[in-house]
């Protein structure tokens, strides 16, 4: 499965980063699936870089995603690490 990038070059001064490097890789996702976010149930997808592969943190269960991350309206909090 490709991961997620995000480059915000055009959206930034790059002269005021100390190496111009402004491209950010997806790792991981907080998700939320009910009416309110006082209630429903949250979960998590984390990708794991060694393995190159995603997993569902979900309560007791943690699996491997085979099918394609990309946005939704479950999508809580996003994280993204700046690329080297």
């Amino acid at each position: 499965m490709k991961k997620k990038n995000l480059d915000i070059n055009e959206l930034v001064d790059t002269e005021l980063y100390y190496n111009g490097n402004c491209s950010y890789s997806l790792f991981a996702i907080n998700n939320h699936m009910g009416s309110s976010p006082k209630s429903g149930h949250y979960y998590s997808l984390i990708y794991l870089e060694k393995l190159k592969v995603w997993f569902s943190f979900n309560d007791e269960t943690v699996s491997p995603v085979f099918s394609s991350i990309s946005p939704s309206l479950y999508n809580y909090i996003l994280f993204y690490k700046q690329n080297k």
